[in-house]
């Protein structure tokens, strides 16, 4: 019988990042196993649709480039297999003028 993978999330997560408009950051989300999804105050991310500043990278971080005031927020990975299902702690995104 086959018995899928429980994720984990192999770092532990910052509380809060605070960065300058303009600058890029790559929130990781270090998953074990599973495909990762995020979430920007508890509403889905859908990368190019939502903005094309955002992309969730092959390895499950999130990229958002040139940062700005509409990026502050709360962010969250869910990591899912096939029967099994974990979120990250929140991570508070804090975007500051220059």
């Amino acid at each position: 019988q086959y018995i899928s993978a429980i994720p984990s999330f192999k770092r532990k997560f910052p509380s809060v990042l605070e960065l300058y408009t303009g600058t890029d950051v790559t929130i990781d989300s270090h998953a074990s196993v599973g495909s990762v999804t995020w979430y920007k105050n508890a509403v889905k991310i859908l990368s190019s649709s939502q903005s094309p500043r955002l992309s969730v990278v092959t390895n499950g971080s999130l990229l958002i480039r040139n940062v700005s005031e509409a990026d502050n927020g709360l962010y969250q990975a869910f990591a899912r297999t096939s029967g099994n299902e974990i979120s990250s702690p929140p991570v508070q995104l804090h975007v500051v003028g220059q």
